[in-house]
């Protein structure tokens, strides 16, 4: 601290043990570096519990005690995790089940010993291949309509899934990375990390020629997802369409029917709505043969969605009711938000301002407490577009400016068929209540917090 400015130690951070030295030099020597502390606790150690200490140290964000069990055997693990503990070597975080860390220094020392002991290679491939298992175990719960607790575990272990992908990467070992991001895309998508995903799908792809056709086909899938988020239509429609031919060449029906409702909001979102409702019509059909109740709610939700922009909206809230009846069966899934948010929109637009304010604030609610950063985008600018409608054009400014602003921070463009509505309400709002006032609360809007904005939309129309 005397020597360098906290911002220019910051960044000397990832290599600590060379930058934290200059201890009293009163003390006994262990205690004069960061590095000479860790390594006479290192060698307390028995020779067992140093190899465990080293491997551990390739988790960039901690590990569960099964993760030890696998690597070292039930009975070991905690013996040897009780050890680490008692020298200061490991912490214990006492969440839900219990998870375990090293404070950085103490993980880079780690990574040396690991280098000099010529354990880094096994120990890499351990720790990547931890992470295949966790992800592979939870995938079809991402996809499926109770996601919550596979989101859960995919954020504790978001550095180590980076780890891993760097590490095979490294290793030109594309087959297992791509089997570890066409696990988890979804979860990127659901948590909002467009960019992060686009990244590492970008990377895995170009290189995935001899993988099996099916990995290659979640990899499409992703990248057509992410791409359509991102409103790049035509790329994610051709990522998209080569999923679906692989998926038919495989007779995977189950897959082709995403895919189609997937190709079917894309054309939508261009305006070509006799394409978008035939794409989810023989979609439905499809889901219908498997009895997918899940996949048939979030049809009839993307069909009743085509039907409002197309203004036909008898027909949208006769779809969207039934759709959000299906998907009140699963109470935690993306398709009951995005029900929500679509019958709120719809009752907006027919007047009926105090039903679609419920909907919005049980769905906003219930984003907001499982994380699901795509459907806060969509209540915040329903919120906002109700407002309007309801004469609050101050409060759908701010609404407005918090929307814009995560859909910037998430990378998330606004699609055309959306696009002319949207810029017509703003600008009706802008002359209610003048230029300036206007763009004084969009302003303010735009620089609340993600949970400030919640908050304030949260706030009832009617003081």
């Amino acid at each position: 601290i005397r020597v360098l400015r906290l911002q220019d130690l910051l960044v000397r951070l990832d290599h600590a043990l060379p930058v934290l030295i200059g201890g009293s030099r009163d003390l006994p020597e262990r205690h004069q570096t960061m590095r000479n502390t860790i390594a006479w606790s290192y060698q307390l150690l028995d020779p067992s519990e140093q190899m465990v200490f080293c491997r551990l140290s390739v988790f960039a964000g901690g590990w569960t005690l099964a993760m030890v069990e696998a690597m070292v055997g039930q009975a070991d693990a905690l013996p040897l995790l009780g050890q680490l503990v008692e020298h200061s070597l490991v912490v214990v975080e006492p969440l839900p089940g219990h998870r375990y860390r090293m404070l950085e220094p103490i993980r880079q020392y780690g990574l040396e010993q690991l280098e000099a002991q010529g354990w880094a290679t096994a120990a890499q491939n351990e720790q990547a291949a931890c992470m295949l298992r966790l992800a592979e175990s939870v995938e079809l719960e991402l996809h499926g309509p109770h996601a919550t607790r596979g989101i859960e575990q995919l954020d504790q272990e978001q550095d180590n899934i980076r780890a891993a992908l760097r590490w095979w990467l490294s290793q030109d070992a594309v087959e297992q990375a791509a089997r570890l991001a066409g696990a988890v895309w979804l979860w990127w998508e659901l948590r909002g990390l467009l960019g992060e995903g686009r990244h590492w799908l970008g990377q895995i792809y170009p290189r995935a020629a001899t993988v099996p056709e099916g990995m290659r086909a979640k990899l499409l899938f992703g990248l057509g997802r992410i791409a359509h988020d991102q409103g790049e239509y035509i790329q994610a429609a051709a990522f998209l369409e080569e999923s679906l031919a692989i998926a038919r060449q495989e007779g995977n029906d189950e897959h082709s029917t995403v895919l189609l409702n997937e190709l079917g909001i894309i054309a939508h979102k261009c305006g070509e709505y006799d394409r978008a409702v035939a794409l989810q019509m023989e979609a439905l059909v499809k889901a219908r043969a498997l009895k997918d109740t899940y996949t048939i709610g979030k049809l009839l939700n993307n069909l009743g969605w085509a039907a409002l922009w197309h203004r036909d909206s008898e027909q949208a809230v006769w779809l969207l009711e039934e759709a959000l009846v299906l998907a009140r069966q699963t109470p935690d899934s993306p398709g009951m938000m995005a029900s929500l948010n679509s019958l709120a929109i719809a009752l907006t637009r027919r007047g009926e301002y105090t039903r679609a304010e419920a909907l919005f604030h049980e769905g906003i609610a219930l984003a907001w407490e499982l994380g699901h950063q795509r459907n806060l985008v969509y209540d915040l600018g329903g919120l906002a577009e109700l407002s309007a409608a309801c004469g609050r054009f101050e409060r759908a400014a701010r609404l407005w400016g918090a929307d814009e602003a995560l859909r910037e921070r998430m990378k998330y463009v606004r699609p055309p068929v959306e696009r002319t509505t949207y810029d017509e309400l703003v600008s009706q709002a802008r002359k209610a209540i003048g230029a300036g006032a206007f763009q004084a609360a969009w302003t303010e809007g735009r620089a609340m917090t993600r949970e400030q904005a919640v908050t304030y939309a949260r706030e009832p129309l009617e003081d």
